[in-house]
């Protein structure tokens, strides 16, 4: 998000994200680093990205990986594109605990992305009560 005055971000926390498929998909049968072109073989599923992550995952993996293009299954609901990839050969490019049960592709080169999470309030407002608990509740299930 762009910085901006009005709003206040707290509780931060930086996550590990992947390329993730299901157990068993043909990404992993290989036990060798694959590269994008291989991962683009199969349809992609991600929440819309950022300008900054487009722009990483292209000076990465060539323009081939811009995920205007790339991505092929695009979701708000993070749960429902990591569901695709459970039940499918899709593979889905989230945060690593959205998705335990699911493998990181060993993408070459590496991935190497994070995602950052915070609780956004207006700045010179009084919070709900209830945002310390929240905040709370970030700070101790929000981690890697």
């Amino acid at each position: 998000m762009r910085p901006a005055t009005d709003l206040l971000v707290t509780h931060q926390v930086t996550m590990k994200a992947s390329f993730l498929c299901r157990q068993g998909h043909p990404l992993l049968q290989t036990g060798k680093r694959v590269g994008i072109a291989d991962i683009l073989k199969y349809p992609l599923a991600s929440t819309p990205l950022s300008d900054e992550v487009a722009r990483v995952l292209t000076e990465r993996y060539g323009p081939e990986a811009n995920p205007d293009d790339c991505v092929t299954l695009r979701s708000d609901e993070t749960q429902t594109l990591v569901a695709v990839a459970r039940n499918t050969d899709a593979v889905v490019l989230t945060i690593n605990a959205a998705a335990p049960d699911l493998e990181r592709v060993n993408v070459h080169p590496a991935n190497n992305a994070t995602a950052r999470f915070g609780l956004v309030t207006l700045a010179r407002r009084a919070q709900v009560p209830s945002m310390a608990f929240v905040g709370e509740v970030m700070d101790t299930y929000l981690h890697d």
